[in-house]
């Protein structure tokens, strides 16, 4: 709600879009928390075509987190654990 999650997103995406070739990863402790920043990069990215990301949390089928790898997404949103699956 004040914002964080765009203070440190807006600067990635600047990032990448000045170089198209790149991703970024960004490990976050919780999947609430990876889920949260997925969802903002969504919003702000829905009108740049593109840009796809993929979110790699626990608690869930790893056979749609291979999906979305299989993808190439721009942005990849990962907890420790299953970063390392």
């Amino acid at each position: 709600g004040t914002g964080k999650t765009a203070a440190f997103l807006l600067p990635t995406m600047t990032g990448l879009l000045d170089r198209p070739q790149n991703m970024a990863l960004v490990l976050v402790p919780t999947r609430e928390l990876a889920v949260q920043i997925i969802e903002a990069f969504t919003d702000l990215t829905k009108k740049i075509p593109g840009f796809p990301a993929a979110a790699l949390i626990g608690g869930m089928s790893m056979q749609p987190q291979r999906l979305a790898l299989s993808r190439k997404p721009r942005l990849i949103v990962a907890t420790p654990g299953r970063l390392l699956d």
